[in-house]
């Protein structure tokens, strides 16, 4: 079951890189965090989307009727920064999920696919909104505004799954591998920074390092997310 899978990396995230308060009983959730990770989804990566997804409609408004290799390798760019907003937006609500205590099983994308893009983005708008107006979510919205985010990157011709799957991959290389604490001493410590080894991690990368303010720092080694892979039926991009 691949949303449980993802929620469960998601959480994982929260807990060890991001040193998040989330839990999966709802009796305990911290409902000041759930507003600020709600803020974070709306204001920057479905915002992001809604930026991206503009741009690709006015730019693919623009195609003439003869190919021109320059536009079509542009509207893959905006594919491939939409495929990340997508994969961010449903991190973010796996994340709410887990600060709610809500545990997804399954969910089995089955809506027509030629609905129309901006019904889609209405819902998943109205879905934050309600969640931050109301100071819970529930498991059948979870599960409505995942299944928009599936409908849009079947529109964009983008595999969901992979674009999570990179995003994933990608947060989890914000912690620090011992070396690189090492090799970053002075400069942790001139700066006012903490490390702090997360227990019960057993790979090499297994240390959070903080500012003061308790902004997390990525690790030297931090590495963007590679969103070609998600990309379908590619145009142009190389």
């Amino acid at each position: 079951m691949k949303i449980r899978y993802y929620q469960e990396r998601v959480y994982n995230w929260q807990r060890d890189v991001a040193a998040q308060p989330v839990t999966k009983t709802p009796t305990q959730r911290d409902p000041e965090f759930c507003k600020q990770q709600l803020g974070f989804a709306k204001s920057e990566w479905f915002e992001e989307y809604l930026v991206h997804a503009s741009l690709y409609h006015s730019t693919l408004g623009n195609l003439p009727k003869s190919r021109i290799d320059g536009l079509l390798k542009k509207i893959d760019q905006l594919r491939s920064l939409i495929a990340d907003d997508i994969g961010d937006v449903a991190f973010t609500i796996l994340g709410l999920l887990n600060a709610y205590g809500v545990t997804l099983d399954r969910v089995t994308f089955g809506r027509a696919t030629a609905m129309a893009v901006y019904p889609l983005e209405v819902r998943i708008s109205e879905f934050l909104e309600n969640v931050g107006s109301e100071d819970k979510v529930s498991e059948a919205d979870a599960k409505s505004a995942l299944l928009d985010l599936m409908a849009l990157s079947t529109y964009f011709s983008i595999n969901f799954w992979a674009a999570l799957e990179a995003v994933c991959a990608s947060n989890d290389t914000k912690l620090w591998t011992l070396p690189e604490v090492h090799d970053n001493e002075l400069k942790i410590q001139s700066l006012g920074w903490t490390e702090t080894k997360v227990a019960g991690v057993t790979s090499v990368r297994c240390y959070r390092v903080k500012s003061s303010n308790g902004k997390l720092i990525k690790s030297p080694s931090f590495v963007e997310p590679d969103l070609k892979v998600a990309l379908t039926n590619f145009v142009s991009l190389t």
